[in-house]
């Protein structure tokens, strides 16, 4: 890893642990309340001229702009008041040009329409999305922060720290380390950026560095067990647990913002494989989308489900059939890759949806992939069909 990649990642780092100083994330994230699939395979095409005419739509259109730019990491949620104070619209929900109906499975859920833009092909994105509320809620914290350490230059003892309970996520990257470790009520970061031989804009050496941040809630004091918890973490990265003593330790209150669902609908209980199938149907029949079978749409089905949305977790086609999220085979064949982000915790509130249900030539719904007009026309030849019939055998 570079000098400038090693230098921004833990700057990402640090305004991280800033950020969550002041307010935490949100625990479960917009695409928590969502689920979404890229109609990226070669067979399938979509014209959105129509649905873009049609009433109860709302259409959201921005500066052109590719979507691979807009996968980047992001280093802390959007806020939840526009700048100007007043409360957000459509628009400061959704980043990219986008078509929000209300969904034909259930009325009370959305459906978002965005194009997506990767090495020159256009795919459109389908995403069900529940509507949600925010939540405010605060509890005591304890902080304890060590920095400006000697840089860690050997593999920290991740068997150990897992011996103590802990989930350890990360490692080395070149001449950076980053590490988190939780449990239950405990979140631990830890960085290091090595000594970089090569001189910065000032022409003066890099000299490197590590820090350690001790998050735990519901404390306001360092209790003797703690105590000693954060000493067996230092052990385990090679430090003296007497440098505890130099710590910075802050009790202090964090504002916790969550989301909920608007509605009076279970997240577990939803069926989001037959809300996303019954919309693909219904965006079939009427021609905004071509080219899905019935192996398609059982296949996404089957794979849908909540939280199933957002780059890292939305369903793609990929060597034959429907898959949810990135694989490290994807990565390597396509170039699509994770990125790294603390999460949308803007929320989708139930206000963005259109008063009505959005039709097209006056077909507004599906019933197991077919037309609610054509099953009304059947109806009435069957209807008539039978009335000649008893006609002819009364006379």
């Amino acid at each position: 890893m570079n000098v400038k990649n090693c230098t921004t990642m833990i700057g990402i780092i640090l305004v991280s642990i800033l950020y969550f100083n002041m307010v935490s994330a949100c625990f479960k994230p917009t695409d928590s309340f969502a689920t979404e699939v890229s109609l990226n395979k070669d067979s399938i095409s979509y014209d959105l001229s129509r649905i873009k005419e049609a009433e109860n739509v709302i259409v959201i259109e921005k500066e052109e702009g590719s979507s691979e730019e807009a996968h980047k990491e992001e280093i802390a949620p959007k806020p939840t008041k526009t700048e100007n104070g007043k409360e957000p619209s459509s628009e400061d929900y959704i980043e990219t040009n986008a078509i929000i109906y209300r969904s034909h499975y259930n009325k009370d859920v959305a459906v978002i329409l965005t194009e997506e833009e990767w090495e020159g092909k256009k795919y459109l994105d389908v995403k069900i999305q529940m509507p949600t509320k925010l939540v405010y809620s605060s509890h005591y914290e304890l902080r304890v922060n060590l920095d400006t350490l000697p840089p860690i230059a050997q593999e920290i003892d991740k068997e150990y720290l897992e011996s103590l309970g802990y989930i350890v996520e990360g490692g080395f990257q070149g001449e950076c380390l980053e590490v988190q470790l939780t449990k239950e009520d405990i979140c631990i970061t830890i960085w290091s950026f090595n000594d970089i031989e090569e001189e910065d804009d000032e022409g003066e050496k890099r000299e490197g560095f590590s820090g350690f941040s001790f998050d735990v809630k519901n404390q306001s004091s360092l209790a003797p067990e703690l105590e000693e918890e954060f000493k067996n973490v230092l052990r385990a990265c090679g430090f003296s647990p007497d440098l505890l003593d130099q710590a910075e330790i802050t009790p202090r209150s964090v504002q916790d913002v969550d989301l909920v669902s608007a509605i009076d609908i279970d997240l577990d209980s939803f069926d989001w494989g037959m809300a996303l199938k019954t919309e693909l149907e219904w965006l079939q029949n009427n021609n905004v989308i071509s080219g899905l079978t019935d192996e398609d749409l059982d296949g996404i089905a089957k794979v849908a489900d909540k939280g199933t949305a957002g780059w890292n977790s939305k369903i793609r086609y990929f060597k034959g059939k429907w898959v949810q999220g990135i694989t490290e085979e994807m990565s390597e064949e396509t170039g699509i890759y994770m990125v790294k982000s603390l999460g949308d915790c803007n929320g989708f509130p139930i206000e963005n949806l259109p008063e009505g249900v959005l039709e097209i030539d006056g077909r507004s719904q599906v019933s197991n992939g077919v037309d609610t007009t054509i099953l009304i026309g059947i109806g009435i030849v069957v209807v008539a069909f039978m009335g000649v019939a008893f006609w002819i055998k009364r006379r």
